[in-house]
């Protein structure tokens, strides 16, 4: 399968990613609210749901944490999270210190596991102030909506337990059978915006890919793009060796390579 990185959307976020985390902040909705928005316009696309992710980067404060200190904290987070069969890896750069938990996750009524990550980096810069982060990351191969939603709920939470910055994005993943053209594709990203009542702004369509983003006035939390505000992100893309058609939509934006 081929993957598409989103260049021209991911250039624009970056230009204003200042600008885009000080919206996202005043406008940010709870947790039911983005996932319930997101399962809408997923629902709308007719695939079938194989997996989600859900992920949070967080700013915690400015300072050089230890090694050691982001290996208690983060555990710390682990724990909360209850996640099962945890390992360590950690890293001890002279400007950069990393400590990462990786994991098993179980939510929701079917407990399907799920791989998590917890991660706390620090960096230091020659002309800006050191820096600490957190990562939390919960991806599932086979889940239900409610697994979603718990999912969610459970990186919400536990961002916001840190006391940072919390910026929460998922994308909900599916499969439709055949190979769509262009104009098929089309028709898939227009029923999954009129569901969720969002308008379309960037787009971008190739050979094998499409790919549309644009902002609902009642979804969830937006990010910058430019000056548009940015909500809500549908893909499909055609994969050769199944046969098929892979669906991604994410909110405020698509995060994985499809």
């Amino acid at each position: 399968m081929k993957k598409l990185a989103l260049i021209g959307l991911a250039v624009l976020l970056t230009a204003s990613y200042m600008s885009g985390q000080t919206f996202a902040r005043a406008i940010r909705p709870g947790p039911g609210r983005t996932t319930a928005f997101l399962t809408q316009a997923f629902v709308a696309t007719h695939s079938r749901l194989t997996g989600f992710e859900v992920h949070d980067w967080s700013t915690l404060y400015d300072g050089f944490s230890s090694v050691a200190a982001l290996t208690r904290n983060s555990k710390r987070l682990a724990q909360k999270m209850d996640i099962a069969s945890a390992r360590l890896y950690t890293h001890n750069g002279l400007h950069d210190h990393v400590a990462m938990w990786t994991g098993v996750f179980a939510v929701g009524t079917q407990k399907s596991p799920m791989q998590a990550t917890v991660e706390m980096a620090s960096m230091s810069f020659p002309d800006a102030p050191a820096q600490t982060v957190l990562i939390l990351r919960l991806l599932a191969k086979s889940a239900t909506y409610q697994d979603f939603a718990a999912a969610y709920r459970t990186v919400q939470t536990t961002a916001d337990s840190a006391g940072g910055s919390a910026v929460v994005n998922a994308t909900l993943f599916g499969v439709l059978p055949g190979l769509l053209n262009t104009a098929q594709r089309g028709a898939v990203v227009r029923e999954a915006y009129a569901a969720a009542r969002a308008r379309p702004l960037q787009t971008m369509v190739y050979t094998y890919t499409t790919s549309v983003a644009g902002y609902a006035v009642s979804g969830g939390r937006s990010v910058l793009a430019g000056r548009q505000p940015v909500n809500l992100q549908v893909a499909l893309h055609e994969n050769s060796y199944s046969q098929s058609t892979r669906v991604l939509v994410g909110s405020p934006i698509i995060t994985v390579e499809y």
